[in-house]
């Protein structure tokens, strides 16, 4: 079935799985080695060309790479610094307990120093 523009890359073919018959979207290999299949619907489920071809554009790595780690890594600090803010919450939060069960208890949790002589430095 040739429903993969060669114009895109003449090296992709579609075509069912000889195992499990899943259509998919298969890569030549160098040097007679089997085709690699690179994209895939299970259950029989035939796609139709605009589906294979967006699928194929989206996860192209040659193309894309740069975008899609650009992408992860904003994606990963975005997510560390949820982490960072959700973790300073539960700090802050922690230190409100112990604070509060300290006064529960008639402690403090300010630790007070006291000079001798009122505070001014003389003895």
């Amino acid at each position: 079935m040739s429903i993969i523009s060669k114009d895109y890359d003449k090296r992709l073919f579609f075509r069912q799985h000889p195992d499990t018959n899943d259509w998919c979207v298969f890569v030549e290999m160098p040097r007679g080695e089997d085709p690699y299949p690179v994209v895939g619907w299970p259950d029989g489920y035939l796609p139709d060309v605009n589906t294979v071809m967006d699928r194929i554009k989206e996860g192209d790595t040659l193309r894309n790479g740069d975008r899609m780690y650009n992408e992860s890594v904003k994606s990963q600090f975005a997510h560390k610094a949820e982490l960072e803010r959700k973790s300073s919450e539960a700090s802050e939060m922690a230190a409100e307990v112990a604070e509060f069960a300290m006064r529960k208890q008639g402690l403090s949790p300010v630790v007070k120093v006291f000079m001798n002589g009122g505070g001014t430095g003389d003895s």
